[in-house]
Parts: C-alpha cells; sequence; structure tokens
C-alpha cells in the first residue's frame, strides 16, 4: 500500500512547521523536564494528531504548540503520578528482611493492591483466568483496541516499583 499525501498538505510543509517551531517545542520540552525519547515522541504523536485533523486548522502554529504542550503535561503528570506510587509502596512496604524475594513479593502485593480495580481485574482476567484481550474488553468495556495498551502500562507501573529496589 502506498502512502497518500493528506488532503491540503503541500509537501513539505511539516518539516518546514517543525523547523519553525523547534525552538519553541524545545523550550515546552525543557519545561516539562523531557528528556530526548519522550521529546521525541510527543513530536511524532502531536504530528499525527495534525495530520488526521489538517484541513480544520485555521492556524497550524498555534494549534500544533498547544497539542504539544497538551501531550507533555499529561506525559508528565503520568511520570510524577507513577514516582508518587512508587514513593507511597516503598513508604508502606515493611523493611525487607534477610530474603529480598520476600521483600519484592511484599512490594509487588502493595503495588497490586494500589491499582485501580479495573486494572487489577483486566491483569487478574488475562494472566491468571487466561480470557483473550477481546474478552476482557467486553468485560470492562474498554475498547478492544486499547486493552493490551492498558495492560502494557499496568504492567509498567509494576515493574517500576520493583526495578526501583
Amino acid at each position: 500500500m502506498v502512502a497518500r499525501r493528506p488532503r491540503g498538505a503541500e509537501p513539505g510543509e511539516l518539516e518546514s512547521l517543525l523547523k519553525r517551531l523547534e525552538p519553541a517545542l524545545r523550550r515546552v520540552g525543557q519545561r516539562y523536564r523531557l528528556d530526548a525519547d519522550d521529546f521525541g515522541d510527543l513530536v511524532q504523536e502531536t504530528c499525527v494528531h495534525f495530520l488526521l485533523a489538517r484541513d480544520g486548522i485555521a492556524d497550524p502554529e498555534a494549534w500544533f504548540l498547544v497539542v504539544f504542550r497538551r501531550c507533555a503535561y499529561r506525559l508528565r503528570r503520568e511520570q510524577l503520578r507513577r514516582a508518587r506510587m512508587i514513593d507511597e509502596v516503598r513508604a508502606a512496604a515493611p523493611t525487607p528482611g534477610p530474603d529480598p524475594e520476600m521483600a519484592r513479593r511484599v512490594l509487588l502485593r502493595e503495588a497490586f493492591r494500589r491499582l485501580p480495580m479495573r486494572l487489577r481485574a483486566a491483569l487478574v482476567l488475562h494472566y491468571f483466568v487466561g480470557l483473550s484481550l477481546e474478552q476482557i474488553a467486553a468485560r470492562l468495556g474498554y475498547r478492544e483496541s486499547s486493552m493490551k495498551r492498558v495492560l502494557n502500562r499496568t504492567l509498567r507501573r509494576l515493574r517500576a516499583v520493583l526495578d526501583v529496589t
């Protein structure tokens, strides 16, 4: 399948827009303390949104900056939430004894307990009951396409707790 240029988009239009906005985008990235990988991911995500909504955008520069800022804010908020959860789990967990594996289990149990009920249910239904993503999505009210992303994000949150110790 050949990729087609979006309607109304001139060749090189997006590249020139990015070139003009790069200093402003970098300032936003610094403000939200984005590392290089997160910055690149957010620029790509914003480009996708831009190309999908291109026909209805009156001021592309302002639109791009606003959407990029919102994406950066959302990412930073999630990073802070994850860090707060790790701190809370570590503070609530008993001091590790001589068995490090037992300490990891206690941390994991505490982190799992602090997950929202829908995320806990998704993990249990998938990994312990063995339901497919489609079945879990139907039971929990998610779209099937987002179920895999939800599971991966939840596992990353649990791994983050274990990696910190």
